[in-house]
């Protein structure tokens, strides 16, 4: 009987010396989670600044940027790939508020495709400074420089 009354109290300190250890473990577990949540929120609020920053950068740019061009729809021409690449930019407030390609008929189905990308990168910069589509180099170039002689027009060169 003493044999029985001994195993069942050592094996009651057992249990509840391995329950303490694995609620040790979770609490443990539980800190680091609060801490990796802490950090990652912290992330968050610096990339969410850096994006406002960002935003704030281009409106200061885009207010400086703000009249340089006429108001109105000019339309411009340049070499693209496959020939003439003829592009429309709208200029509103004084800022390009728009660009559509008119007209480029031989251009290459692909290459055009690719290259429409630089009519967003136009709008965002507020000029033709910027880079060509890898891979449509010439039908980029083309739109660009299409916009730049358009652009010229707006400032009334």
């Amino acid at each position: 009987m003493i044999g029985k009354i001994f195993t069942l109290r050592l094996l009651s300190c057992i249990i509840i010396v391995v329950t303490v250890f694995y609620y040790n473990q979770m609490m443990e577990l539980s800190n680091a989670l609060d801490e990796a949540n802490q950090r990652i929120e912290t992330a968050s609020a610096r990339q969410t600044e850096s994006g406002r920053l960002q935003k704030d950068v281009s409106n200061a740019a885009s207010s400086l940027v703000h009249g340089i061009y006429v108001d109105g729809r000019y339309e411009g021409t340049a070499e693209g790939y496959g020939g003439a690449v003829t592009v429309e930019v709208i200029v509103t407030n004084g800022c390009i508020s728009g660009i559509e390609v008119l007209s480029s008929e031989n251009e290459d189905a692909a290459y055009y495709n690719m290259a429409l990308d630089v009519l967003d990168r136009i709008i965002d910069s507020q000029g033709v400074d910027v880079d060509v589509v890898s891979g449509a180099t010439y039908t980029s170039n083309g739109i660009i420089n299409g916009a730049k002689d358009a652009l010229s027009k707006a400032m009334g060169e």
